[in-house]
């Protein structure tokens, strides 16, 4: 019967333990703008990255904590005979 148990708490102890690792939050950011002035367009685009690290931290905490999801955001403009969309894509990877 102790035998079990300790070996219950033994496996418990390792899995609780292993899932806390070094997590690094890679993300890629691409902003496209579309700019219309009459029968005129203009598409410029950007693509910016970033990366953060943390020690002992489990996949779901992490993600949670540095805000690593993968988000797609439009914004438009408009003034005087022009109008402008910028589309903001981010593509976010837990390792």
């Amino acid at each position: 019967m102790k035998k079990s148990i300790l070996l219950a708490v033994a496996v418990i102890s390792v899995a609780a333990v292993s899932c806390k690792k070094e997590r690094t939050c890679e993300c890629s950011t691409t902003s496209t703008t579309v700019t219309t002035s009459g029968s005129t367009s203009l598409t410029s685009s950007a693509t910016t990255s970033n990366k953060t690290t943390a020690e002992k931290q489990t996949k779901k905490y992490f993600r949670m904590d540095q805000g690593c999801y993968s988000t797609t955001t439009k914004s438009s403009n408009s003034g005087s005979g022009y109008t402008s969309e910028t589309t903001n894509e981010t593509t976010c990877d837990v390792k």
